[in-house]
């Protein structure tokens, strides 16, 4: 897993690239998912066979249908920049993904 600030264009992110706890921007929610994968990578690092076995995917937002009718922050915010609810879009790209095809990972 990894959060950090947009890389330089001469910069490639690969799977040695990790979130550092350290960064004072970084939050919570990005460390969490760090250490947890850290802690699995270093699981099956123990155990013969598994490491070959294991697959991480890290989409960067996943939407899709919803499972109930609580609409999450998330799909709020999307909501509201494909309703024409904010007068004006910053300039940004995001990777969206829809959870179908995550789902047949």
């Amino acid at each position: 897993a990894y959060w950090r600030d947009f890389p330089k264009p001469e910069r490639h992110i690969t799977e040695d690239c990790w979130t550092d706890p350290t960064w004072d921007q970084v939050t919570a929610y990005p460390v969490s998912k760090t250490m947890a994968e850290k802690a699995v990578w270093d699981l099956v690092e123990k155990q013969e066979g598994a490491k070959d076995k294991l697959v991480v995917v890290n989409p960067m937002m996943v939407w899709g249908p919803m499972y109930d009718s609580v609409i999450s922050t998330s799909s709020e915010i999307g909501y509201l920049f494909l309703t024409g609810a904010y007068p004006a879009v910053p300039q940004m790209s995001l990777t969206i993904v829809d959870v179908r095809d995550v789902a047949q990972l």
